[in-house]
């Protein structure tokens, strides 16, 4: 009963806005707790990002383990690979650190309008004009853009 009652709850979270739906921009990790950038306002998770992905991607028919395995077989890779979460809406996640990383911060691909180097943190701007700067490297955000866009090929060459 707690699962559903949780499933429910998660729904609600998930409805669509009047324009649409309802893109996450980002997820943040903050020791116990996660706080996730939605395009219409910010809101705050009580488990970590690893439990909110898990939970987006049930509800879209799949585990993350399964979502991460895909990912890692299609890529030929096994680090920070994106996390494909709906094949409808194209929401392809990428970690900026290690999956074990007590505070990651996840990235959604299609929400990036644009990320710039600024006193060593990268600064992602979304479409919606919210701006986050996170501790990491150009060279993995680099690297995780290309391996989304080598994701997003792989699909549209399939579908």
């Amino acid at each position: 009963i707690e699962f559903l009652s949780y499933l429910s709850f998660f729904r609600g979270f998930m409805k669509k806005s009047y324009r649409g739906e309802i893109m996450i921009y980002a997820i943040l990790d903050q020791r116990d707790e996660g706080k996730i950038l939605r395009e219409d306002h910010v809101v705050f998770w009580k488990q970590g990002s690893i439990h909110f992905l898990e939970t987006w991607c049930l509800q879209h028919g799949s585990t993350l383990r399964g979502r991460l395995e895909a990912s890692r077989y299609i890529l030929h890779s096994h680090q920070r690979v994106p996390v494909l979460i709906s094949e409808a809406t194209k929401d392809l996640m990428f970690p900026c650190k290690a999956l074990s990383s007590k505070e990651n911060v996840w990235i959604n691909y299609r929400g990036v309008f644009s990320y710039t180097e600024e006193d060593k943190q990268i600064v992602f701007e979304f479409l919606n004009g919210e701006k986050i700067k996170v501790d990491t490297s150009m060279h993995c955000v680099k690297r995780s853009m290309l391996l989304c866009e080598k994701y997003m090929e792989y699909l549209y060459a399939y579908t």
